[in-house]
């Protein structure tokens, strides 16, 4: 009889201990955890559940990790930069994506044709500072970035006969420095042209280069069959130019030894009569055609 009570009391402790842990073990399930299972003693009593403050814990780091998550997210916003390229050209490039701080992949050099020469990628588009050092420099702070290719162009110098002028790359849009005057045996330099029909002269002061260009150069002189003549005798001087002459004006620095007498059209011929023995000079003012330019030409004439 005392052992049947014993084992009474052992079921009913166990049937108790049952409905307390079963609440608990279906929170625990919601909340996506398994029940901790309960622990009894050698006379039937619980001695360990699943508590609540534990449940809550673990709800907590998890609310925890998520917010870490969402900060991490946060953190990664604006960290791409976009590296746009503006060919300044008929050559597209497709952008980069960098990281902040991340180097700019060095694209292929963009080809504009002839007479144009690549010179490097610029930050400012005016191309203010130095080139973009794909190898040193890199993205910071911008989502957008842009990067501007300048190019030079060619300017030849055709001396028309005359000495060589080597060409020079001149930065697109900017001015040309003036070369030395070239030199050719007989005539005299008279200034640098855009075409070769030399209407407009070029001015290195003022006008700047957007194309690749020939600049050519006119000359002029005062041609003689020979440089003397006897007194009493005539000499015709002509007023010449690779380029259209309109008119020339003559003069002679000692009228005692020696006469003018223009002729032709705009009087670009003349006749010089040697009146005494001695050396003149003999100064023709070449008007061109096109333009208001003119050039002074002299020529030395020995009278015997």
């Amino acid at each position: 009889m005392q052992k049947v009570r014993k084992l009474g009391a052992l079921l009913l402790a166990l049937v108790l201990a049952l409905l307390t842990a079963a609440p608990a073990g279906m929170a625990a399930q919601n909340a996506g955890f398994a029940p901790e299972p309960a622990a009894f003693g050698e006379d039937g009593a619980v001695l360990r559940l699943a508590s609540d403050s534990e449940e809550e814990e673990d709800e907590e780091e998890e609310d925890e990790d998520e917010e870490d998550n969402e900060e991490e997210d946060e953190d990664n916003d604006g960290e791409i930069c976009v590296v746009s390229f503006e060919t300044n050209c008929d050559a597209e490039f497709d952008d980069q994506e960098i990281p902040m701080g991340g180097k700019i992949r060095n694209p292929v050099n963009p080809n504009r044709g002839r007479g144009w020469t690549f010179a490097g990628w610029y930050e400012d588009e005016d191309f203010d500072g130095s080139p973009w050092n794909f190898t040193r420099d890199t993205v910071e702070d911008d989502d957008e970035f842009t990067l501007y290719a300048k190019w030079l162009c060619a300017v030849k110098f055709n001396s028309n006969g005359g000495s060589n002028v080597p060409s020079k790359n001149v930065p697109e849009d900017e001015k040309v420095r003036k070369p030395s005057n070239p030199t050719k045996k007989g005539w005299v330099f008279a200034g640098w042209y855009d075409g070769k029909n030399f209407k407009n002269a070029w001015n290195f002061s003022k006008d700047t280069v957007d194309e690749p260009m020939t600049l050519y150069a006119r000359w002029a002189q005062v041609s003689a069959k020979k440089g003397k003549i006897a007194v009493g005798r005539t000499l015709t001087l002509k007023g010449k130019s690779n380029a259209a002459v309109k008119s020339v004006k003559w003069s002679v620095n000692k009228k005692k030894l020696a006469a003018l007498k223009p002729k032709g059209k705009g009087n670009v011929n003349c006749v010089i009569a040697g009146k005494g023995k001695g050396t003149v000079k003999v100064t023709a003012k070449i008007t061109f055609k096109y333009g208001k330019t003119t050039q002074k030409v002299t020529k030395t004439i020995k009278i015997t």
